[in-house]
């Protein structure tokens, strides 16, 4: 199921830290490596198109595995 309001400015503040281990807003070391992974993957456009179950608690793992399996239905088509 895809809402528009699913994806609100706390969701993705939430899915970042659990995606980063940190928040991106803390003011760590981390905070411009954090803040430029956000902005490049983890955008509200790119988020709004993706599927609830598309980031899942098996992180990137499950991430990679989705984009390999999108990948191979391009190259099918």
């Amino acid at each position: 199921m895809k809402t528009e309001d699913y994806y609100t400015d706390e969701v993705l503040k939430r899915r970042r830290r659990l995606l980063h281990g940190r928040g991106a807003e803390t003011k760590t070391k981390t905070t411009t490596w954090t803040r430029k992974k956000t902005e490049d993957y983890y955008t509200y456009e790119v988020l709004k198109t993706k599927t609830e179950d598309y980031y899942t608690d098996k992180g990137r793992c499950s991430r990679r595995k989705n984009t390999d399996e999108e990948i191979k239905m391009k190259k099918e088509d």
